[in-house]
């Protein structure tokens, strides 16, 4: 439970720092949802796969910018964080 609070912070915190990737994250997939909606409303058999593809395609995105190997290891977000927040202070003084 404490990691999924611990992601679900720093989801939040990612919000804050980049509003424009996470702008942009957020009507990508509002404009999926309006997507799912219409094959939902006009069945056929390669519109799932397509959606499919199109949910999965900014995992892949971020599997190929370097996605590091322990991306779900709380302890190992935390000192990137705090190493992250460190430099930025360092940055301000």
């Amino acid at each position: 439970m404490n990691g999924v609070l611990f992601f679900l912070g720093t989801f939040f915190r990612w919000l804050g720092k980049k509003p424009l990737q996470s702008a942009l994250t957020v009507a990508y997939y509002a404009t999926l949802h309006g997507v799912a909606t219409l094959i939902d409303f006009n069945p056929s058999g390669g519109l799932g796969f397509l959606f499919t593809l199109a949910v999965m395609t900014p995992l892949f995105f971020v599997i190929g910018q370097g996605l590091p190997l322990d991306c779900l290891n709380p302890t190992g977000q935390i000192k990137r964080e705090t190493s992250y927040s460190e430099n930025q202070l360092k940055a301000f003084n």
